[in-house]
């Protein structure tokens, strides 16, 4: 029984491709041994590092931009930890309401485990909606913006 020939590069699509290149930059994905991470350990090397930060450069806090997503959520989380003040900045634009529920429920969750953190929630549906009616409409199709709804001209 005959193998089947690998594709040749030239012949693979652009998510093959990025793909391809994901893979070959991190090759640690590859990697038959599973190890662990001893998480607590990581964990406190970074908030020790944060501490170390402030203390470096005199800054008194840190302020933390909210997503909803999970990026936001481990570094808000980890410079809480640190004991320093840190302020959870939202600031919506035409955010999916489960999106912006998810970032409150984060800040509510950091807010009760941490006295450390506060929070200011600013929309800026409003500054962006102004922004795009003062940009001229756009000609080329490949400059237009990848979301429909905010697509200009």
């Amino acid at each position: 029984m005959e193998r089947p020939q690998p594709k040749r590069l030239s012949s693979l699509g652009n998510k093959e491709k990025n793909l391809l290149g994901m893979l070959e930059n991190n090759r640690y994905f590859l990697c038959p041994k599973r190890t662990r991470m001893n998480t607590p350990k990581v964990t406190q090397q970074i908030v020790e590092w944060l501490k170390d930060y402030l203390v470096q450069t005199g800054i008194k806090g840190m302020v933390v931009g909210i997503s909803g997503r999970i990026d936001s959520a481990v570094v808000s989380t980890l410079c809480a930890e640190t004991g320093k003040p840190v302020l959870c900045l939202e600031m919506p634009i035409h955010q999916a309401a489960n999106q912006v529920s998810r970032g409150r429920n984060h800040i509510a969750f950091l807010k009760n485990k941490y006295p450390n953190v506060s929070s200011l929630e600013v929309d800026l549906t409003p500054v962006f909606d102004t922004f795009v009616a003062q940009v001229p409409p756009v000609e080329d199709n490949a400059l237009r913006l990848p979301i429909p709804e905010l697509a200009l001209g």
